[in-house]
């Protein structure tokens, strides 16, 4: 990949992290979610787990092919401007990437035991209604369900 595909690449995931940060704090006013039903608090939160996810990526996974220090010409420069910036110490940086990947890691991108409550839970399901309906529209059902789920990008994984 050429050097600027991927200054390109990066580029746009950092726009889609801010992005989903921005959509995230939109929901809130004075400490409290302004729509607080299950919909809106389910999106708001998956604003903030899209933003951990992008942001881990160019932050936290230095073998990963976003990483920031691929695509800096100086990464020696940039790392002391970032921490200057940010006004944080190298270890401070660090002990907050760990942070955030530990949050990743925990409850965002990882979660093998709901992966597989979810995946038993469509099994029953699956055999309940095999019985009463046609396979297509069966089909129908499970794409809408999966496409639905707000774990469908883990499970389609």
């Amino acid at each position: 990949m050429t050097r600027r595909k991927r200054l390109r690449r990066v580029l746009i995931l950092c726009c889609h992290c801010l992005r989903n940060l921005s959509y995230h704090r939109a929901g809130w006013s004075k400490g409290a979610l302004i729509l607080q039903n299950d919909f809106w608090t389910t999106v708001n939160g998956n604003f903030m787990d899209n933003c951990v996810l992008e942001w881990c990526k160019l932050f936290a996974d230095q073998w990963g092919k976003h990483f920031w220090g691929k695509v800096v010409s100086n990464p020696d420069t940039f790392r002391q401007e970032l921490f200057q910036e940010l006004n944080v110490s190298e270890q401070d940086f660090l002990a907050y990437v760990r942070e955030v990947r530990e949050y990743r890691d925990k409850f965002v991108a990882h979660r093998t035991q709901m992966k597989s409550c979810v995946l038993r839970y469509w099994t029953s399901l699956r055999k309940v209604f095999r019985a009463s309906m046609t396979s297509s529209l069966l089909m129908k059902m499970r794409a809408t369900i999966f496409l639905m789920h707000p774990l469908s990008q883990q499970l389609s994984s």
